[in-house]
């Protein structure tokens, strides 16, 4: 088959969570991500937390919207599950 049908096909069909069997159209994404806050007393005496900086975690996790369960724990296996590649 012609690669261009394979791939409107492969659109066409439902996407099923290979964990509970729902129709996935999309994935959850929960990412780790480090945040600092300055921590400090303002001149009316109230505590304050301010953003400081943050930067990107260890991990990332794709998950059924339905189930919630790990489906992938890359964006590039999402992306192929979302294809209708996996």
């Amino acid at each position: 088959m012609d690669e261009d049908i394979i791939n409107v096909v492969n659109r066409l069909k439902p996407l099923i969570c290979p964990k509970c069997g729902g129709e996935v159209s999309y994935l959850k994404y929960v990412v780790e991500e480090i945040h600092t806050y300055i921590f400090e007393r303002d001149e009316y005496g109230k505590f304050n937390y301010t953003p400081d900086d943050s930067w990107p975690g260890d991990w990332e996790e794709y998950s059924c919207p339905h189930c919630y369960e790990v489906l992938f724990t890359n964006e590039e296996d999402a992306q192929r599950f979302l294809r209708g590649e996996e």
